[in-house]
């Protein structure tokens, strides 16, 4: 994308980016509808728009509306609406499990949960409460043990963030046992929880295979296992993977310019924060909408002209992003 020198020192029109935020929260597109209620909450935050979110038929808005949410800002009624949302069977167990956890993190009583039927389903629904409630702990060891997460690696990532080294014993029998594309999720819990034994598989999965080195690259690792990765990872010759050593070495430069739009925006989805709005130039939408994605992810400020045209273009996906982006920049101000 080129930027508009004349947008660079022209105001955005609040009421248009609103207007815009608006209409893609009755959009048939979950991903439209998700980035603009996630950002009605922030901004009109007494307009209702948390009920909405909460009622939408896709999970996935659900969370990232609620992923957006200053639970220090909430009022009670709000706080009641989330701990509602709980209880709901016709809810995924994962999003009220996902939930329960944010709340009672931030200090909010909520109702036990039932640990549900499917064996998957109990370690979202037991989580929350595992750190008071030994039966709750008990059934989040089995899940781990059995592999049975489901595919959700942000269960792995609270579990390896909750400092509970209990958990390690269920985490390495899971590692045998759990499914491939989770594998990685598994070895990064056990990292973050002082196991140094996971360095030597990590190592030996980026010599099988280079996606290996590309989803160890973008998960979240303890620094010192994180520069375990980095060394093995630098020996593989593949553009994504060098792409995303780099972001990890030399956060201050200019990112590389490959020949690939895909491998840009892998590097785009998980740059630093200070190449993320290098990223948001790019020729190519894709690379484009990936670096709008992790701005948003980051609260890194990206050039107000470069949002600007992307609201004003006419790919549906940007001008949202844009917009939401516009208006976070807008609270923050």
């Amino acid at each position: 994308m080129k930027q508009n020198k004349t947008a660079l020192v022209q105001k955005y029109d609040h009421a248009e980016v609103l207007k815009n935020l608006q209409e893609g929260a009755t959009s048939e597109d979950p991903t439209l509808r998700a980035i603009a209620l996630s950002g009605l909450v922030s901004v009109e935050p007494s307009g209702g728009w948390l009920a909405r979110a909460l009622f939408d038929p896709s999970d996935w808005v659900k969370r990232m509306t609620v992923q957006a949410l200053d639970f220090d800002q909430l009022n009670e009624n709000q706080i009641a609406q989330l701990i509602a949302l709980t209880s709901r069977a016709n809810v995924e167990a994962s999003t009220r499990g996902w939930v329960a956890d944010r709340l009672t993190r931030s200090g909010h009583n909520v109702p036990a949960l039932e640990p549900g039927g499917d064996s998957w389903e109990k370690i979202h629904l037991s989580l929350p409460f595992a750190s008071v409630d030994p039966v709750s702990h008990r059934l989040v060891e089995e899940a781990l043990s059995r592999g049975r997460v489901g595919f959700h690696p942000e269960v792995l990532v609270r579990i390896g963030h909750s400092e509970d080294k209990s958990y390690l014993k269920s985490l390495r029998e899971g590692t045998f046992v759990v499914e491939p594309e989770m594998e990685v999720s598994y070895l990064a819990a056990r990292a973050w929880l002082g196991d140094a034994e996971v360095h030597d598989r990590m190592v030996a999965l980026i010599e099988e295979d280079p996606e290996h080195a590309i989803s160890l690259l973008m998960v979240s690792l303890p620094p010192e296992t994180l520069e375990v990765v980095v060394h093995a990872a630098k020996k593989v010759r593949y553009g994504a993977v060098q792409c995303l050593v780099y972001g990890v070495g030399k956060r201050n430069q200019q990112p590389p310019i490959t020949t690939s739009p895909a491998a840009r925006a892998l590097c785009a989805s998980n740059a630093s924060a200070h190449t993320v709005s290098k990223w948001s130039t790019d020729d190519s939408l894709v690379v484009q909408i990936a670096a709008l994605r992790r701005s948003w992810a980051l609260s890194v400020v990206v050039p107000v002209g470069v949002l600007i045209e992307a609201e004003g273009g006419d790919y549906p996906l940007l001008r949202m992003l844009a917009s939401r982006a516009l208006a976070s920049q807008e609270e923050k101000n």
